[in-house]
């Protein structure tokens, strides 16, 4: 198939901030939200929730969290599939890989990255730094989307999240650690093809806080609603 060289590294840029944007950050507040949840300071873990009747959703919700932060991040390792990395509709960091080697396309980017400043000012140092990042996100995603921790949490994406499967013998179920590790991993790779493709770098912890404390908010508004209402009138 033809193609552009340039057209392609375009693409590589819209495509990682949709996966960064649209996916990751998503991706990393639901885990936050779900960590919150179960964090020792969660002020609902110092009554007998269950006794009540918002239990169950509460509940509901925390574990719909963990299942969609398990879905978004599997899906960012899927592979190109029956289709090519030109043809096929799928955004992940394979894909990105892919089109990433095709004929020419690393040479649009290291070209890219020479001008990345006024008069292409440090352009060896930043010629270097893309180079080390394409060749870094090359290895490190293969790394990943064949690792063990990928195939659980892709085991259990596909059997109980993305289809009803039955298996004659039980495959090995995640831990919540795998979330945790492919999480950090993905933003890893993000931060790489950041550099590679566009020339910047990414800040996560200022999201993470955000979401953090707007989680412990909920909780405490939540806790607050189980409390006795002192003028509350009795018969």
């Amino acid at each position: 198939m033809n193609y552009n060289a340039s057209s392609v590294a375009d693409k590589l840029q819209t495509y990682n901030q949709l996966l960064r944007n649209g996916s990751l950050y998503r991706a990393n507040a639901l885990w936050t939200t779900w960590q919150s949840f179960n964090s020792k300071d969660n002020p609902l873990r110092s009554i007998p929730l269950p006794k009540k009747d918002a239990a169950k959703t509460v509940n509901l919700f925390a574990s719909a969290t963990l299942h969609e932060a398990i879905m978004i991040a599997i899906r960012a390792l899927d592979s190109v599939g029956r289709s090519t990395a030109l043809k096929t509709n799928r955004v992940s960091f394979p894909v990105m890989v892919e089109l990433m080697n095709l004929d020419g396309v690393r040479d649009e980017l290291v070209d890219r990255a020479r001008n990345w400043l006024e008069d292409g000012f440090l352009a060896d140092k930043n010629q270097l730094s893309a180079e080390t990042a394409m060749s870094e996100l090359e290895r490190e995603t293969s790394e990943l989307a064949n690792s063990d921790v990928a195939k659980r949490l892709r085991n259990f994406r596909d059997e109980f999240l993305a289809h009803n499967l039955t298996f004659d013998e039980e495959r090995e179920r995640p831990v919540f650690s795998d979330v945790t590790q492919i999480l950090s991993d993905l933003r890893a790779l993000s931060d790489k093809a950041s550099l590679a493709f566009e020339g910047s770098e990414i800040g996560w912890d200022f999201a993470d806080d955000e979401w953090s404390r707007s989680a412990s908010e909920l909780w405490r508004t939540i806790y607050d609603g189980t409390l006795p209402n002192p003028n509350a009138q009795h018969n």
